[in-house]
């Protein structure tokens, strides 16, 4: 968990999701791009140094001129207010980490594909309207989530010590 921060840096979280899911979702990254980029330009004091980390295959959005992309990497949070995703696993970082953290789903008519604002532990943005509404907001609470991972790898470990032994 890291202190809280006033900083209005967002990073964005690229993910292949036209690859894997083509229309399936209502959405791809680049729709998330394009309602991201169109709430800074509505809402420029909502947001500072906007960066993106590509999804670790190694694609990489086309048009960068808008943002700094960074690798994704736990640190970097300790300078991001608010981190954008659809649904991939440095969200769950974030959020842990008691950042802002918005799942950017637009237009989305399917199941919500983000574990945490499925189960409301972070906010959903469907619309640009509604990402500038999520930018407003506080970040949640990651209070309950955090308690429940203490010393979860050792329970795991013990799990498996027991199962290796039967």
């Amino acid at each position: 968990i890291l202190c809280p921060i006033t900083s209005r840096d967002v990073l964005f979280l690229d993910a292949p999701v036209q690859r894997d899911y083509g229309n399936e979702l209502g959405y791809s990254e680049k729709d998330c791009w394009t309602i991201m980029m169109t709430a800074q330009t509505r809402a420029p004091d909502l947001f500072g140094n906007i960066f993106v980390s590509p999804h670790p295959d190694g694609q990489s959005r086309q048009n960068k001129e808008e943002a700094t992309t960074v690798p994704y990497y736990p640190a970097i949070l300790e300078r991001i207010g608010t981190v954008i995703g659809m649904f991939s696993a440095p969200l769950i970082h974030a959020y842990l980490a008691k950042r802002r953290v918005i799942s950017l789903q637009p237009g989305s008519a399917k199941t919500d594909m983000c574990p945490l604002s499925r189960h409301h532990r972070i906010r959903r943005a469907l619309s640009v309207e509604d990402l500038i509404q999520q930018m407003t907001a506080p970040p949640t609470d990651p209070h309950d989530l955090a308690n429940s991972l203490v010393e979860s790898s050792a329970r795991v470990t013990t799990v498996i010590t027991s199962m290796e032994k039967s």
